[in-house]
């Protein structure tokens, strides 16, 4: 596997591990709009440190040429059960964990600042990522939202060529969360 493909692969993930919540089923308001001709794939959910499951949803959305990653979309939704999250406080942890696993791999992500947003009547952060990796530049639109019931979660991840002519298509996907 090439080294861009695992650097790609191993930051698309979204790092909610600040949420100690209880688990329960995923919700209706989980759902979300996926691009057709994507393969989308089921991901194992986030648990805590006892290993137990919070519940919610957790999918990765690819598109590929046959052999290399183009772009990838992963989306969580994790019930609050009646607990109240901080967004900034949810956003910042996202972003220094995403960050901390590209300067393990000798890479240096620059966030864009925090653009505040409201999506579907939710609050929303969100900030754009570039990473310089050896072989290619990548980027990476992170969002991170909380209503009464739901942290959202919506990683946009690609090389630069792919995320810039894919971007319409993620946007479809963004502005399908929480409908």
């Amino acid at each position: 596997m090439r080294t861009i493909t695992k650097i790609f692969l191993s930051f698309l993930f979204i790092p909610l591990l600040a949420i100690n919540l209880i688990a329960e089923e995923a919700k209706e308001e989980c759902h979300i709009d996926w691009p057709r001709g994507w393969k989308v794939t089921p991901m194992p959910q986030f648990t805590d440190q006892n290993n137990k499951d919070f519940g919610g949803k957790r999918v990765r959305a690819f598109l590929n040429n046959g052999e290399e990653l183009k772009v990838a979309i992963e989306y969580a939704c994790v019930p609050l059960n009646g607990r109240k999250l901080s967004l900034e406080g949810e956003f910042e942890a996202a972003a220094k964990a995403i960050q901390a696993g590209y300067q393990k791999m000798g890479l240096k992500a620059e966030f864009s600042p925090v653009q505040k947003n409201v999506l579907n009547q939710t609050a929303t952060n969100e900030a754009e990522i570039t990473v310089v990796a050896p072989e290619t530049k990548l980027h990476q639109s992170l969002l991170i939202a909380v209503d009464q019931t739901h942290l959202y979660s919506l990683s946009y991840t690609g090389v630069e060529a792919e995320f810039q002519s894919n971007l319409k298509t993620y946007q479809e996907v963004r502005a399908s969360l929480g409908k």
